[in-house]
């Protein structure tokens, strides 16, 4: 597919590549950063300033409303509703609530990051295990194996992130991005894109998913 969306969901701020893809004459991947969006939406951030009752309730429908309207202005920059349409867009997704729901999807009992990285996670399932948690209240999530107690809490607002990302650009399925080295480099990637010097290589980042023919 000729273009990806890459995002990473951290503890206070969302980034967000706008990345086109293709093969060069020599077979190796070519990628290029067209647009980025760093937003003060983290899941400490909404969350401290959010959640208030457990349940969340109506509290998390506002958090992903808001996360949302914070996404329209690049999606209408770049036209990537109408390039979903067409069916040139595949989502890569790095952070702890992508990995975390990949988990509890694959049902572990314990966290093995060699089973998540790179899984292909369908838009249909991520809903689901989404409505599930944000109906559970905190011992509920703490004892989800892929969860625990100290992230019982924050995993809401990553969710809420998520479920916006994904009702804005639904090209549903998301490929989890889990290993040390691309964690690594999407840090550097997203890290250049903020400094706006230049547009990197993203293909290390970028293994894995379709590529245009």
């Amino acid at each position: 597919m000729p273009h990806a969306l890459v995002f990473d969901i951290g503890g206070g701020s969302t980034e967000i590549l706008w990345v086109g893809v293709r093969r060069r004459r020599s077979g190796r991947l070519r990628t290029e950063i067209r647009g980025v969006i760093s937003l003060p939406f983290g899941v400490v951030s909404l969350t401290e300033n959010f959640l208030r009752g457990d349940p969340p309730g109506l509290e998390f429908d506002d958090m992903v409303a808001q996360v949302r309207s914070a996404f329209l202005d690049f999606d209408a920059e770049w036209r990537i509703g109408q390039q979903i349409a067409r069916g040139g867009v595949q989502m890569l997704g790095s952070s702890g609530t992508v990995t975390t729901l990949a988990g509890i999807q694959l049902g572990l009992a314990r966290y093995d990051r060699s089973r998540v990285d790179g899984l292909l996670l369908g838009f249909a399932d991520i809903a689901q295990i989404i409505g599930e948690l944000v109906d559970m209240d905190g011992a509920g999530r703490a004892a989800q194996p892929c969860i625990g107690p100290g992230r019982a809490d924050l995993m809401l607002a990553g969710c809420a992130i998520l479920q916006a990302i994904c009702t804005t650009w639904p090209v549903d399925k998301l490929r989890v991005a889990d290993r040390g080295v691309r964690e690594g480099i999407l840090a550097n990637l997203i890290e250049d894109a903020r400094r706006a010097e230049r547009a990197p290589d993203l293909g290390a980042c970028l293994t894995g998913l379709a590529l245009p023919t």
